[in-house]
């Protein structure tokens, strides 16, 4: 290609295709792809290139054409395969396509990268609601978030799959009553090449991919694995808690998938606690009241997480049927030296006590808060401060 030129490159993933290949086969899936090709290669001009890249998805590189021009290519191609019946045998198929368009200037760095936005503009298209044309343009902060959520539920699968995620157990220290029952944290770690991600660098692209509910069913149903093994080696008053996303909160499957851990489990429901936030239970308030009731009934426990950050309201420590209100870490984390906070912190554990809940401070992250958090009369503290996250093999070596 020419220098000095503009260029366009297009990403084509096509929707509803494994339909075709689960229904009829591979045969089926073949002549699909060789009629789709057909239909590319008579939409463009003899100068541009059409390839298939893998699987469904075809790149079309389109040589000395604007960006605007590209679109209007793509949106007729989008209109052709939308008109388009495939048949076979005694089945008939509509299709679409989602399309990633970016533009090849010189200043484009390199192969991999262009392909990388065109992809991420594609799955744009596709989040979007598929059978569309999404343009990238630089600087399109959105379509980046894009690619790397692909990216990241492509490895959430792919873990879940090959069993590779890793469960942590942060244990917090009862500050007030020592004989109070231990309250343990269980958490998830995604490792690879790079190193070991905790689930905040993991979880909004989770959550964004609908993959929230699939990863908190994996870390309660390996976690109770876990527990039947080695529940004669800890503490059998150990409440273990557990992080719900607004996913599982809201989804009747979830709930169904709950009762059936608890059926099974060794593990009475009353050592189990589920960590919700405010914002996930307020997101569909009637769904999220019917799971805690459901599984309140069952013995289970409730904490409301990250209490004191955003727009939190008393009237939902009254109404909600919780037993430990968390403090927001970041109220915590600054009350040695920031009096509002620590106002704030000993108004919440004031409330929540005459309420009748026990309070667990987070982001207790040296000694000097967790006597501060003592001396307010908070029930719990959790952080750094007090026990990092460790791997549950050696949580059962601390307790030894």
């Amino acid at each position: 290609m020419d220098h000095g030129d503009n260029h366009a490159l297009a990403y084509l993933d096509l929707d509803k295709f494994k339909a075709v290949n689960d229904s009829c086969g591979h045969s089926a899936g073949d002549e699909l792809l060789r009629q789709v090709a057909i239909i590319l290669t008579e939409s463009t001009r003899k100068r541009d290139t059409v390839g298939r890249l893998g699987g469904d998805e075809f790149g079309i590189l389109m040589e000395h054409c604007s960006l605007q021009q590209a679109e209007r290519v793509a949106e007729s191609i989008r209109e052709k395969i939308a008109d388009f019946r495939f048949r076979w045998s005694d089945h008939v198929f509509t299709l679409g396509v989602s399309t990633g368009l970016v533009q090849i200037t010189d200043a484009t760095r390199s192969i991999a990268t262009l392909f990388k936005v065109a992809d991420a503009a594609c799955y744009s298209a596709k989040k979007a609601g598929r059978n569309q044309v999404r343009v990238h343009y630089p600087g399109d902060a959105t379509l980046e978030r894009g690619y790397a959520d692909k990216q990241w539920a492509s490895a959430i699968n792919t873990a879940l799959q090959e069993q590779s995620f890793q469960l942590v157990a942060q244990p917090a220290r009862a500050l007030t009553d020592p004989t109070v029952a231990p309250y343990v944290e269980v958490l998830i770690r995604y490792p690879d090449a790079t190193g070991i991600h905790s689930a905040h660098e993991f979880l909004p692209a989770a959550e964004r991919s609908n993959l929230s509910m699939k990863i908190d069913s994996w870390v309660l149903e390996n976690f109770l694995i876990w527990y039947a093994a080695h529940r004669t080696e800890i503490d059998p008053r150990t409440l273990f808690a557990f992080n719900l996303s607004t996913l599982s909160l809201t989804n009747d499957g979830f709930l169904r998938f709950v009762n059936q851990q608890l059926n099974s489990s060794v593990l009475s429901p009353e050592r189990l606690c589920f960590e919700i936030t405010e914002a996930a239970v307020i997101s569909n308030l009637a769904q999220s009241t019917t799971f805690l009731k459901a599984i309140k009934e069952r013995g289970c426990l409730f904490a409301l997480d990250d209490f004191g950050s955003g727009l939190s309201s008393i009237n939902y420590l009254r109404s909600m049927p919780i037993d430990f209100v968390k403090i927001d870490g970041l109220l915590v984390r600054d009350s040695v030296t920031d009096p509002i906070d620590l106002a704030l912190i000993e108004s919440i554990n004031e409330i929540a006590h005459l309420i009748g809940l026990k309070t667990i401070a987070e982001f207790v992250e040296h000694e000097r808060i967790a006597t501060k958090m003592h001396e307010i009369g908070v029930d719990y503290a959790q952080g750094y401060g007090i026990s990092r996250s460790l791997p549950l093999d050696d949580y059962l070596k601390s307790l030894a």
